[in-house]
């Protein structure tokens, strides 16, 4: 059976108890509001979103233009552009190992290109899904405009 959680709010120092075992839930855990429980913030060691930038040599236009091909290629769907702010947004489909991804791209100035995608609704963990999408977007659009030589 579990315990409540005491009536003075400390709950860093809340004790669970299932079966006359005692676990001390510590500062990692934090309160929910509204609830009489407590949860784990990060859901684990595996992130819920992977972020990446990239430097290309070309115009921002073109650069742009680069971006929206490869996140076809790569069969995201684009929900959103902004040729002026360049911002891209995609989605990717539900699939075995998540519900779908958002995947924002953002197309700087000086030929940098930030890509993060991230965990669509609760999902928690992404058995590295967003990694693999911003590996595979950074190498279509390594395909498509040159990057700079290397010093």
């Amino acid at each position: 059976m579990w315990a409540s959680c005491p009536p003075d709010g400390d709950f860093r120092q809340t004790l669970c108890r299932r079966r006359s075992k005692r676990h001390d839930l510590g500062s990692t855990f934090q309160r929910v509001p509204g609830y009489d429980t407590e949860c784990r913030a990060n859901g684990g060691s595996m992130p819920a979103s992977h972020q990446s930038s990239i430097t290309v040599s070309a115009e921002r236009s073109e650069v742009f233009e680069a971006c929206l091909k490869a996140v076809q290629e790569c069969g995201f769907r684009v929900v959103a552009s902004n040729p002026e702010t360049g911002q891209i947004e995609a989605r990717t489909k539900m699939g075995i190992r998540s519900w779908g991804e958002i995947i924002t791209i953002t197309v700087g100035a000086e030929g940098t290109v930030d890509i993060k995608s991230s965990c669509r609704g609760i999902q928690m963990v992404d058995y590295g899904k967003n990694k693999a999408n911003v590996n595979a977007l950074s190498s279509a659009l390594g395909m498509l405009v040159p990057r700079p030589p290397q010093q």
